[in-house]
């Protein structure tokens, strides 16, 4: 049992058998104050280029013409 978009969303691109259910209602008060109390959201991150090693490639190149 989920309550998650996503993760139902998965099962659904597989193929599995998903069925929807209403949620009761001191059950939807609970997660919605649960959420409000814990929900953090993620802290986006910038990614590093990795460094170009211009003389690696440059030894690494073979001469025009040549083939193995």
């Amino acid at each position: 049992m989920t309550l998650s978009y996503h993760e139902a969303a998965s099962y659904m691109e597989t193929d599995s058998p998903i069925f929807n259910l209403p949620i009761p209602g001191e059950i939807q008060l609970w997660v919605g104050q649960y959420v409000l109390d814990n929900y953090r959201p993620v802290e986006k991150k910038k990614r590093k280029r990795q460094r170009w090693q211009q003389d690696a490639w440059v030894r690494n190149k073979r001469p025009l013409g040549e083939y193995r």
